[in-house]
């Protein structure tokens, strides 16, 4: 997918991340970007940064990627015919790292908890054992 310089990416970065009440400074780290160069984007003065750090975003904010893209005026339908299965391709790397993720808090955090009810080890210990078959998959 190539992106347009005209693209309004920093200005709706910083819509949704105020929609969501993030702070700049939690984006940034959850990014693993730093502040001022998110704050950068955010006011137009650093170009589009990459897609690998334009994913991480959209994953922080919680937003699709397709869809994150599109509100900054960008659309998937001009491109390759090929663009929905890259598509579908990102959503499923962005559905297995979210799964990584959690599986990542479920070993440092032994006391995490689902709407306010202790996850059980047996129920840990399923969702890293698929964490581990899914990142044996992956490298297949």
């Amino acid at each position: 997918m190539k992106l347009s310089k005209d693209l309004k990416i920093g200005s709706n970065i910083k819509k949704l991340r105020k929609e969501r009440r993030i702070k700049l400074v939690d984006l940034a780290n959850s990014v693993g970007i730093s502040n001022s160069y998110l704050s950068q984007i955010e006011n137009g003065h650093k170009p589009i940064p990459s897609l690998k750090v334009l994913e991480k975003i959209s994953l922080s904010l919680h937003v699709p990627f397709h869809q994150f893209i599109e509100e900054a005026g960008g659309n998937f339908s001009d491109n390759s015919p090929d663009d929905g299965e890259a598509e579908r391709e990102h959503n499923q790397e962005v559905e297995l790292s979210n799964f990584l993720e959690i599986s990542d808090y479920l070993r440092y955090f032994p006391d995490i908890t689902c709407d306010g009810v202790v996850i059980p080890k047996r129920i840990k210990d399923q969702i890293l054992d698929f964490s581990k078959y899914l990142m044996t998959k992956e490298k297949d």
